[in-house]
Formats: structure tokens, sequence, C-alpha cells
């Protein structure tokens, strides 16, 4: 009886741990850059609706699902993504969000031409926020199929950055880059399953569980640099 005991503790300790293993692997499916020691505390920040890369970056991003006849980059894109970011952000508690209605009235002193970090570093001035996450998507195509079985998974592919509005720097810098595949075909994305059940996911669940991957890394780092 001791004997079973002890093999059973022994097979649990060896799944557990093989379990961490693959949800640390997991992990780096991601790719987030070092956080710069910010000039300042970072009290108070704003998001820039995040943009389409550009055609060149697009074609960069392979496509694992070229035959999908969903478009590579749907036309609301843009907006979903932001929307994951304000929901992340919103619901961690290192975070202190400008409000939508202040940052929708800022955009007007935004100009329109530039780069993404100067935008980003104009309406940190208008919001007197300390810092801006803003980002690029490059692929958000839709799955095509249901939660339990799919023709053709969610893919998604975007950056996200921290642009600090004193200087216009970029603290840091993440990238996601994923099409799911089931679990018996890629342990790798245990990970994804265990945070939000195992289903096929739409592209708008794919992108919330990347943004929430590398915002718990900017987490990490900012914490770091304190």
């Amino acid at each position: 009886m001791v004997e079973r005991r002890s093999a059973s503790c022994r097979r649990v300790r060896s799944f557990a741990t093989s379990l961490l293993v693959i949800c640390t692997l997991a992990a780096c499916g991601t790719n987030a850059a070092k956080v710069e020691k910010p000039a300042g505390p970072i009290d108070r920040v704003a998001i820039l609706r995040v943009e389409r890369a550009d055609a060149a970056a697009q074609a960069a991003i392979a496509d694992d699902s070229a035959q999908n006849p969903n478009p590579r980059l749907m036309s609301n894109a843009e907006s979903v993504l932001t929307a994951q970011i304000y929901g992340v952000l919103a619901n961690d508690p290192h975070w202190r969000l400008a409000p939508d209605l202040e940052v929708d009235q800022a955009m007007r002193q935004v100009p329109i031409g530039g780069s993404l970090e100067s935008r980003a570093q104009a309406l940190g001035k208008a919001t007197k926020t300390d810092a801006v996450v803003t980002g690029r998507i490059s692929r958000f195509q839709e799955r095509v199929g249901t939660d339990y079985g799919v023709r053709f998974p969610a893919s998604v592919s975007f950056e996200l950055e921290l642009v600090q509005v004193s200087d216009g720097q970029v603290l840091w810098h993440g990238d996601f880059d994923r099409t799911q595949k089931d679990l018996s075909s890629n342990l790798y994305d245990f990970w994804m399953f265990w945070r939000a059940g195992p289903h096929w996911f739409t592209a708008a669940e794919l992108a919330r569980l990347g943004v929430e991957e590398l915002i718990e890394e900017l987490d990490k780092g900012l914490a770091a640099q304190s």
C-alpha cells in the first residue's frame, strides 16, 4: 500500500513538473523586449488606437491559413485589439488609465501625419499622462468554424509599445504572432487552453490572450525597474 501511494505521488509530481515545463515553454511564444528605465514614475497612461502595419510588414508575417476565405486583416481589427488592450489594462491594478472620453477629445490635438510614436507622445501631452500604450496589427483572421470544430483556426499577429511622453522614447516593445493549433499537435499552446478553456478561439479571444501575456511581461519589467 505504501509503495502504491509513493508511486502515485511520484506520478503526480512528474505530471505537475511536466505541466510547469509546458507552461514555461509556452510563455516563450510571445516576444517582449526588456523594459527601459523610465525617466520618472508612470502613474497614468493613455491608450492610442492601434493601427494597421504597412503592407511590407503584413507581407512579412507568415500565414498558416492561406486558403482561409476570411480576410487576413479584418476591417474591425484595430478597434477589436484596442478594446482588448483597454479591457486588460482596466483590470490590472498596476495601471491607471485616462478615460475614453478624455482620450477621444484629446485626439483632436494629435497630428494625423508622423510616426505612431510621435502621435502617441502628442496624445500623452494632451491627456497629461506619463506614458501611452499603442501598437500595430499585421494579421487578424477569424476562425472558420465553431468553438468545437474548425476548418481554419483564428490567427493574429500584432505588436505593442509603451511610449514615454516626456521624450517620445519607446520604453518597451512586445510581439505576439499566433495561429491556434489543437492541443494534441502543439502542447506549447497549453497555456491558452488553461486560461480560456478547451475550445477553438475567435480572433478576438486569441488577441486577448496575447495582450494578457504581453502586459504581464511589461508589468514584470516595470516592477524590476522600480
